[in-house]
């Protein structure tokens, strides 16, 4: 009888080694991405500021990471573009999502800003600085969109 080849499992399970690593490549790129100079950092702080939100900025990233002052904030410059009933507070990912996608298909696309998933992420994660650059870039377009 000559022996038959073990056959090949249908499901290999991935290498963990390769996973950790592309991970840790897609958040350097995120920060590497969301790198802001002082004066735009500056800029922004005094920008968010400027509007009276809902609840007091203690941390930024966190304050911001479920998406509602951003809609509150984009509320304010275009009342008709955000109803504010759509967003709720959130402490888990998947209510932080929700919020971020309903303003990236009710707001962000018609200021001509389409948010990559991986900011998006690294706003819910509070990944720092990953607010900063989307606040620098929804200022940016709020400026030209008026």
């Amino acid at each position: 009888n000559p022996k038959t080849p073990n056959p090949k499992p249908k499901h290999q399970t991935p290498n963990p080694t390769i996973n950790i690593l592309s991970l840790k490549f897609k958040l350097i790129m995120t920060k590497e991405k969301t790198k802001l100079t002082d004066n735009q950092l500056s800029e922004v702080y005094l920008w968010v500021d400027s509007f009276e939100l809902s609840r007091p900025k203690k941390n930024i990233s966190r304050d911001f990471a479920d998406g509602v002052l951003m809609a509150e904030i984009l509320h304010s410059l275009f009342p008709k573009l955000v109803d504010m009933h759509n967003y709720f507070q959130a402490h888990n990912l998947d209510g932080k999502l929700v919020n971020w996608n309903m303003l990236q298909k009710k707001v962000f696309l018609k200021l001509g800003l389409s948010l990559r998933e991986d900011l998006i992420q690294s706003v819910c994660n509070c990944v720092p600085t990953a607010i900063e650059y989307l606040l620098w870039e929804t200022k940016q377009a709020s400026e030209n969109f008026k």
